[in-house]
């Protein structure tokens, strides 16, 4: 496994979310790399972040969801949005 291999899969070997050859080969990699363990390590400090933050209300989402789901139709279509 190279580099970009390793970094493509890093997330999802982070959420161990990845058959167990893949897992092994990038930990194997890990193990071998300190750039891509660096970056690892990084990557976990980084979610690890993110999981403490709070998490949003119901309704939040749902607008958001809504208002992402105008942006890209709009977008699609070649509209621009007024701010």
């Amino acid at each position: 496994m190279n580099c970009e291999e390793c970094s493509n899969l890093l997330v999802a070997y982070l959420e161990s979310d990845l058959p167990s050859e893949q897992a092994e080969r990038v930990s194997d990699h890990l193990s071998k790399c300190q750039t891509c363990a660096t970056s690892y390590c990084e990557l976990s400090e980084v979610c690890q972040s993110l999981d403490r933050l709070p998490k949003p209300r119901h309704e939040m989402s749902r607008r958001f969801a809504v208002s992402l789901d105008a942006y890209q139709k709009a977008t699609s279509e070649g509209l621009a949005l007024a701010g």
